[in-house]
């Protein structure tokens, strides 16, 4: 990725945390390419609507109860890196 990554994630994570009911998808979008700069690449665009659709189904799962607290995570590395 280019010098302007730390800028499109704080981006992404910014409209995320505006647009996370997903209301209105399509205008998300395009306020996500009128940011970006002008040499902006298409491959940094499928990256950052990429990363945006992961945050979004990491925040509905985490609205829906779907995790596992990090206690138990660790404990199951734990089992499989260090029998």
């Amino acid at each position: 990725m280019n010098k302007y990554r730390y800028f499109y994630e704080c981006f992404l994570y910014y409209l995320v945390k505006n647009m996370s009911d997903g209301s209105n998808i399509k205008q998300m979008v395009v306020d996500l390419i009128r940011n970006l700069p002008n040499d902006v690449t298409l491959e940094d665009i499928q990256y950052h609507l990429f990363v945006k659709q992961k945050i979004q189904k990491a925040e509905q799962q985490i609205e829906a109860g779907e995790i596992i607290p990090h206690k138990d995570v660790m404990e199951k590395l734990k089992k499989k890196w260090f029998p």
